[in-house]
């Protein structure tokens, strides 16, 4: 899989190889800052400019759980995280 987000605060989901697109979800009302496959690739997480990281199954866009941080997020606070 492999993921991908705009600045509107859209995260879209591609099937590789194929390129078939899997799914596209709003995951912010702004710009996502962050976004990485956990290690097993079961669950995307993101982070953005609302001080919040969220976690979704990838397949199917489903949002899975939230927690809000109250700083900014950004990509390497995300790898930090277990």
């Amino acid at each position: 899989l492999l993921a991908a987000a705009t600045t509107d605060g859209t995260v879209s989901v591609w099937q590789v190889p194929t390129w078939q697109p899997q799914t596209s979800f709003k995951a912010f009302s702004d710009i996502v800052n962050a976004i990485v496959f956990t290690p097993d690739s079961r669950q995307l997480v993101t982070g953005g400019r609302e001080s919040a990281i969220k976690v979704w199954e990838p397949l199917s866009g489903q949002q899975l759980s939230e927690t809000y941080h109250g700083v900014f997020v950004n990509i390497q606070y995300l790898l930090k995280a277990d």
